[in-house]
């Protein structure tokens, strides 16, 4: 997955991302492609990186820029783990949770990490999440998650609201052992989709 680590703040021409000259009416600079210290979170597609996400290690609470950076260019293709056609899918908020997932159940699901709750699969998502004989949305567990929930019941029917069981997001369970496969297993039956789980 190629996870990795930037150590400074740096900027650089937008030349060097292959991206077309660009000046800050307000500046008169030269616009520039933002590479904040934090994890790197690169988003591949066929062995090629199409986005990257650093999640910034001098972000606070008030802090005026995301904890989140998509750094300029990149695509908004969702985060997928563990791809394989006819696969039971979890779908997540964060690249991060896409990650655990992986790392506890990659044998069990493929992972799909849209990067909001407002996030919607592109053409290759959607014809995964349509071989799917499940999908387990897990989106995150608050306001806006719930809210999301109704386009994904209406738009696949094999699709099933799957809250984790604790706390708000699949980084939650990790302290947990073995919390979030027998979670994600109890999600996966034998025949047919699972009922809805609640809380």
């Amino acid at each position: 997955m190629g996870i990795g680590w930037n150590l400074t703040d740096c900027n650089q021409p937008l030349s060097v991302w292959g991206l077309p000259e660009e000046v800050n009416p307000e500046t008169g600079r030269s616009c520039t492609v933002w590479l904040p210290a934090g994890l790197v979170i690169p988003t591949t597609r066929n062995d090629l990186v199409t986005a990257i996400k650093i999640r910034r290690t001098a972000w606070t609470p008030e802090d005026p820029f995301a904890k989140y950076l998509a750094v300029r260019g990149g695509s908004q293709s969702p985060f997928v783990l563990d791809s394989e056609p006819g696969k039971p899918v979890v779908v997540v908020e964060s690249e991060l949770d896409a990650v655990l997932i992986s790392q506890e159940a990659g044998d069990l699901a493929t992972a799909v990490a849209l990067g909001t709750a407002r996030g919607k699969p592109d053409e290759a998502a959607m014809a995964l999440l349509k071989a799917a004989p499940v999908i387990l949305v897990a989106l995150d567990f608050d306001e806006a998650g719930k809210a999301a929930w109704p386009w994904w019941k209406e738009t696949f029917r094999t699709s099933v609201l799957w809250p984790v069981p604790v706390g708000k997001d699949v980084g939650d369970l990790l302290g947990i052992p073995r919390l979030m496969r027998a979670w994600i297993e109890k999600g996966i039956p034998s025949t047919g989709p699972p009922a809805t789980f609640t809380r």
